[in-house]
């Protein structure tokens, strides 16, 4: 035989029956001869024995029949040795033929119950119970049989032909996959018999078919299968089943030289995992509907109507046409869906490892794409949609309106707006954007005023544009108004600062997922100012989120910095610089900076005992020595001049101060009117973790005790 299709049955026709056509008239008018003979030698038995006999491309060897006269007409039984078919189709041996009931006439034959036996090469011995009606004067035949055993299973089959066309009818009751995967092998080339040894499969398939056609054309094709336990997986481990039960439906149409097709596909039980995508089918029930057209001679398929429905999560229709493998005028549309599953069964698989993989959703969400050739545009719409992050990096409530994206040289409108929403616990107010998409390009239609704490960034331009590479950059220029350091301390969990943040923002940047600000962002703190230079943000919504930043710190007023950290009361002023700053996960892990008295500072310096102490424990010096010595009866103490510095690196920070001594450097060097008082550090490399806690240490400390 020649190699099966997986809808190979269609060639049973064009193999078999369409020569058995001829075959069967020719057989006619033999029989009638015989019979005939029977009759006038007026004998209730004929026999007849035939060496060889070919008819179309068939050939007979050592024929037997044998005729008998019975109340019901005629009975035959005839066997044969071997029957040579045409070449594709193989050879029969041990042929036996029986027809119980054989009713004819010159015209028409009939035999309702008949029993065909023989061996074959490929299908092994087989018995078929058939029933055969011939009229071929007005060339019908109708042919049913039943017992023809393939795969292990018994099939079915109902063949009708005229002169002007045929139909045939087969059906397979469940049959285990693993023996249908035996069965075809032998019609396999090499690759395909790779592409199947690299699956694991197994369940069961019934099936029907029904197949139309005329001559060795085939017009229609109906296709029914029944998939029961089906289990299957690849070596990769890409797609996988688990006890699927579905229900398959597929129609062909031919026109001409197009197919026109309708397919359906319902499972309500098992499991389903496609790359990165898994459905449990028992919870989420899958349909699937889809018509169009088929092109072979140009490899084109055309999907005029798929429906997709996932109970619970998903309800798309979309339409598209593929041609040698390349997908183009899509059209998708998804109904207002609930975003929670949706998340969880459709984006939250493709984002893993992103800045979006952990998140809580809720609210309807609805979708339109449309694409011709390489031009596309997407629209979405929003409703009451809540968005948390897991790890509390940012959440967004009550969103509404419609986002745009579009390749194409068309606008269309951008309109989002939201209740409030938070960035690393920074709350963002109520605001709303106006904006309009175009060439892969988004721009601002209105100035966005988006309020923070209490103040507002004012963004007076914005421009965001998708490169080449699938790489992203935006620019914007804006205001930042007054808002309370206080505040902001607060929700980031740092100690009280007091003051205002505010200042210009000449141009902000984001490209290759960094984060630039070309320009300086000022604040006001502790009665001075601290400016932020060459401030910039790596991957601001990656797992570990980098910072880099120069910070100068000018004419903090001493007092009030120490009061608000409790760290004991200092007067005079203080500058520094952080340079080379570097936060992972908001988190130091490089700088070099210093803290120190301004050169030519005019205020008073005082230093009080609890200052003292804290500052001899960041030194790594003893504390507590002033409550032991005469200098216990003083609360403050003057100073000339004080500081530290720290280069941070591989979390160890090397230590100075203001002035080295023989055994160690002067964090507080005395000066002034007595008493005066110096304070040396001692440790020159210190684990930055213990300096944090030393840190932590003193700014609760309830400071010396003065005996």
């Amino acid at each position: 035989m020649s190699r099966l299709s997986v809808i190979g049955v269609i060639v049973i026709y064009l193999r078999v029956f369409s020569p058995l056509k001829r075959m069967l008239t020719k057989i006619m008018v033999m029989l009638c001869c015989c019979i005939c003979a029977a009759s006038v030698v007026a004998s209730d038995q004929l026999q007849i024995a035939i060496a060889n006999w070919q008819i179309e491309q068939t050939q007979l060897k050592n024929v037997h029949a044998d005729f008998v006269l019975t109340a019901q007409g005629v009975g035959l039984k005839a066997t044969a040795e071997s029957i040579a078919l045409p070449e594709s189709m193989g050879q029969l041996e041990s042929v036996n033929l029986s027809c119980q009931e054989l009713n004819f006439t010159s015209i028409h034959i009939q035999c309702r119950k008949g029993v065909l036996s023989f061996v074959h090469d490929e299908f092994g011995q087989q018995k078929i119970q058939f029933a055969v009606d011939a009229d071929s004067e007005n060339d019908i035949y109708r042919i049913t049989t039943s017992g023809l055993a393939l795969a292990s299973s018994v099939v079915k089959l109902d063949l009708y032909i005229t002169q002007q066309h045929w139909r045939m009818k087969l059906k397979a009751p469940p049959t285990l996959i693993k023996n249908i995967r035996g069965f075809i092998a032998p019609y396999l080339s090499q690759e395909q018999k790779s592409v199947l040894a690299s699956w694991q499969l197994a369940g069961d398939i019934a099936f029907t078919t029904d197949v139309t056609g005329h001559g060795e054309q085939v017009d229609t094709v109906e296709v029914d299968l029944l998939l029961n336990q089906f289990t299957a997986s690849d070596q990769a481990g890409q797609y996988a089943t688990e006890a699927i039960q579905a229900r398959v439906s597929i129609d062909l149409q031919q026109h001409k030289s197009r197919w026109q097709w309708q397919a359906t596909l319902d499972s309500e039980h098992g499991q389903a995992y496609v790359a990165p995508i898994f459905m449990d089918l028992s919870d989420t029930a899958l349909s699937v509907q889809g018509k169009g057209g088929w092109h072979p001679s140009q490899e084109k398929l055309d999907v005029t109507a798929l429906n997709v429905k996932q109970q619970k999560v998903l309800d798309a229709h979309a339409k598209f046409v593929m041609s040698q493998r390349e997908i183009t005028n899509v059209v998708v549309n998804i109904k207002p869906t609930a975003l929670a599953p949706l998340y969880q069964h459709w984006i939250q698989p493709f984002s893993i490892g992103t800045a979006v993989d952990n998140l809580v959703t809720s609210g309807d969400v609805s979708l339109s794409y449309q694409q011709q050739d390489q031009a596309y545009q997407l629209q979405l719409g929003l409703t009451d949609v809540s968005i948390n992050d897991e790890l509390e990096r940012f959440h967004f409530t009550a969103l509404n309106g419609d986002l745009a994206w579009t390749n194409q040289d068309l606008q269309l409108p951008i309109n989002l707006q939201w209740q409030q929403v938070a960035i690393y616990k920074i709350p963002i107010g109520k605001t709303v954007l106006s904006a309009q998409t175009q060439a892969e390009g988004l721009t601002l239609t209105k100035p966005w005023e988006i309020p923070i704490l209490d103040g507002q960034l004012n963004i007076q331009q914005f421009a965001l544009q998708n490169k080449q590479g699938d790489s992203t950059n935006w620019v914007f220029e804006g205001l930042l108004t007054p808002i309370s350091m206080a505040g902001l301390s607060e929700k980031l969990g740092w100690p009280t600062l007091h003051g205002k943040l505010s200042g210009m923002i000449p141009k902000v940047t984001y490209d290759q997922k960094q984060i630039k600000v070309d320009g300086a962002l000022m604040i006001k703190l502790f009665e001075g100012t601290t400016i932020i230079h060459d401030l910039s943000l790596r991957d601001p919504f990656g797992a570990i989120p980098q910072l880099y930043a120069n910070i100068d710190l000018i004419d903090f007023d001493l007092e009030t910095m120490t009061e608000t950290f409790d760290f004991g009361k200092i007067t005079g002023k203080l500058e520094g610089k952080i340079q080379q700053l570097r936060l992972a996960n908001w988190q130091p892990v490089a700088f070099n900076a210093y803290i120190r008295t301004p050169t030519g500072d005019k205020t008073r310096h005082r230093i009080s005992q609890q200052a003292i102490n804290n500052l001899s424990e960041l030194g790594g010096g003893a504390s507590g020595l002033l409550s032991r010595s005469a200098l216990r009866f003083f609360d403050d103490f003057s100073y000339q001049r004080l500081g530290l510095s720290c280069h941070l690196l591989n979390e160890v920070c090397d230590m100075t101060g203001v002035e080295e001594t023989d055994q160690g450097y002067y964090i507080v060097k005395g000066g002034g009117l007595p008493p005066r008082i110096n304070v040396k550090g001692y440790t020159r490399h210190v684990d930055w973790p213990v300096l944090v806690d030393r840190l932590k240490a003193v700014s609760n400390s309830s400071g010396p005790v003065v005996q």
